[in-house]
């Protein structure tokens, strides 16, 4: 499962630096595709590294792909950007300018002029640069780090809808997140996880995958007992453990994902919802993420819905004047 994440992580980015004239930044974008696909072809690669990086690339492209225009102002986000980008070809590379040997990919297309040329605008310090100190992003890190433990009480189960951070942000967020040393002493195991699709079976196999279940397993089970089976594996992998779960860019708002915090029934079946599959009682918290904080209200409760955005930090939803 992790290698088909892989898979369709590259192939919607390809696909999206593709798609279009003109696209910002395009020969960054494209070095990168290609070491990217290197990567992925060696004998041993590093997945973890791999998956965070593929995750990255899609964040920064489709952030260049959300820019309205071409005002002045938008030159220092394009600088950030194409920094992360040379930054993770150098770790590839190990060019001082993060360019492949070979130099420079060939393209029909034309970039538009490089941010870092626009005068009258300084480049940016590269401390700035770090998710720690990046503009008010170790703030939003300490305010999730509350939400989850708060004042070290444990609650049953906790379910945190998060919206307003996206693209490089959200990936630069629950990175940090997931690595602070009080979430780390607090939760195991903890996982972030890309919701690929919407087809429940793929997304528990994905879960399972994440959470050390080999593929052969997940297929025996689901063999013998379907969808049913790989929830209820599920919930036997994580029940009695204070695990963290990030369910990451939510977007389907249907039946089987909605109520998290809601327990298996006694006439219910496993496989009528996500949410049976992640055990309650021992301080168990899941974190959704999604652009549409309707999907991420249904899921978990209005009151439950944080907007983390650079406009509305630390905002809940459900009270606009909190």
């Amino acid at each position: 499962m992790a290698q088909e994440i892989e898979r369709y992580q590259m192939g919607k980015f390809s696909s999206q630096l593709h798609s279009k004239e003109d696209i910002p930044l395009f020969k960054d974008f494209s070095n990168l595709e290609i070491k990217l696909k290197e990567k992925m072809g060696s004998s041993s690669p590093d997945r973890p590294s791999l998956r965070d990086n593929l995750f990255e690339v899609n964040d920064c492209l489709n952030e260049c792909l959300a820019l309205p225009g071409k005002h002045p102002l938008l030159s220092a986000k394009l600088r950030d950007i194409q920094e992360t980008l040379r930054n993770m070809l150098r770790s590839y590379t190990g060019g001082p300018n993060g360019s492949s040997s070979n130099g420079n990919v060939t393209s029909h297309r034309e970039a538009p002029p490089n941010p870092s040329d626009v005068e009258g605008i300084p480049r940016p310090n590269s401390r700035l640069l770090d998710p720690d100190n990046g503009p008010g992003v170790g703030e939003k890190v300490q305010y999730l780090e509350e939400l989850l433990i708060g004042q070290g009480i444990d609650e049953k189960f906790k379910a945190i809808g998060i919206t307003g951070a996206i693209g490089s942000e959200n990936t630069k967020l629950f990175k940090k997140l997931l690595n602070r040393p009080k979430v780390k002493d607090h939760f195991l195991p903890r996982i972030r996880f890309y919701i690929p699709s919407s087809d429940k079976d793929s997304i528990l196999r994905g879960l399972l995958d994440a959470l050390g279940v080999k593929k052969e397993m997940a297929e025996a089970i689901y063999g013998k007992h379907g969808t049913a089976g790989l929830c209820c594996a599920l919930n036997v992998r994580l029940v009695g453990k204070r695990y963290l779960i990030v369910l990451d860019d939510a977007r389907d708002s249907n039946e089987w994902f909605r109520e998290l915090s809601s327990s298996l029934p006694k006439k219910g079946k496993y496989e009528d919802r996500l949410a049976y599959g992640l055990p309650k009682g021992h301080g168990g918290t899941v974190i959704v993420t999604s652009r549409d904080e309707k999907v991420a209200e249904s899921m978990v409760g209005e009151r439950n819905v944080h907007v983390i955005g650079s406009n509305s930090f630390g905002m809940n939803a459900a009270d606009p004047c909190s």
